[in-house]
């Protein structure tokens, strides 16, 4: 059976690096992963809202099923175990348990349209889970190292994966076949997004590049400079933003594949990023809200660029 974990402490005596962030569906909160724990925090006030136990060591990933009821939690403790734990969100209990590994959960993500959740581990395997079945459809073991990130195209026919062994890989969303390979990076690939019309891929990684390729013969097309190691990516309708180390997130413009801003702010490692890109008709309430290795995490306006809210999340 499934671990029980005990009770996170009631103040932690340090932050914790802030590995994973989410916006709840309806926009309003803001989602971290803690210390065996998730901590929900309202972006209007940096106010704590809301405590979840039982998960995992360290959380390295989340996202909401398309229900906006189920949280699917990455977890684990490195070098020993990893799994997906499945959050009702509502009441915060854990309904089941998915995935599990001998290594950690680097990163989750729900194919389009369906029940079935991708999940990216430390111990090289892609598994495709049936979240309503609870049962793996399929496991894609393509990679020789770490498998840090996953990414669906809008559509769910075709899935992207990035990994420490320096490649990037395309797979067809319904078989899991491999259909195209990049090796562009020479370092290890931590971010990865299928751009719109499944043709083109943006990754990133510890070369401190953005590499925009084809999926099609797996050639690049294009490059732009990070000045700084990157880390997983989040996708917007015509940029894509980038979490980078040396405390800088970045969003390149799509059309012209350069910088089109750099929030500044952070006194550490950006190592996460999530978006609340329409959840009114208002352009001016699209928010970001990023996470650093000092456990800060920082809300900002997706329209200016400026400043929101910032605080450590340490409850």
């Amino acid at each position: 059976p499934p671990p029980q974990y005990p009770p996170p402490p009631a103040s932690y005596p340090q932050p914790v690096p802030i590995l994973a962030t989410c916006f709840t569906p309806d926009g309003q909160y803001v989602v971290a992963g803690g210390y065996h724990e998730l901590t929900v925090w309202n972006p209007a006030d940096a106010s704590l809202v809301r405590r979840i136990p039982n998960i995992g060591q360290r959380v390295f990933a989340l996202t909401f099923a398309a229900d906006g009821k189920t949280l699917a939690v990455g977890c684990g403790e490195p070098g020993r175990s990893g799994e997906v734990r499945l959050v009702d969100f509502e009441s915060g209990e854990v309904t089941a348990v998915v995935a599990r590994t001998t290594d950690v959960v680097l990163d989750v993500a729900f194919r389009p349209g369906t029940h079935e959740l991708a999940v990216a581990a430390a111990d090289s395997i892609i598994r495709i889970i049936d979240t309503q079945a609870l049962t793996e459809v399929r496991a894609i073991a393509s990679h020789a190292d770490w498998v840090t990130a996953v990414a669906w195209s809008e559509d769910g026919t075709r899935l992207a994966s990035a990994s420490r062994d320096k490649s990037a890989k395309v797979y067809d969303g319904a078989t899991g076949e491999l259909l195209s390979s990049y090796l562009g990076h020479g370092a290890a690939v931590r971010g990865v997004a299928i751009l719109p019309g499944a043709t083109q891929v943006v990754s990133s990684g510890a070369d401190q590049k953005l590499h925009r390729w084809e999926i099609e013969g797996a050639k690049k097309t294009a490059e732009t400079a990070l000045g700084a190691e990157a880390f997983k990516l989040v996708q917007l309708p015509k940029s894509v933003l980038v979490p980078c180390a040396e405390r800088r997130l970045i969003q390149v413009d799509l059309e012209t594949n350069k910088i089109s801003h750099q929030f500044d702010g952070h006194q550490d490692w950006v190592l996460s990023i999530a978006a609340r890109t329409s959840p009114t008709d208002d352009p001016a309430s699209a928010l970001l809200a990023s996470g650093a290795f000092n456990g800060e995490i920082r809300v900002w306006n997706a329209v200016d660029g400026s400043s929101v809210a910032a605080w450590v999340a340490k409850p």
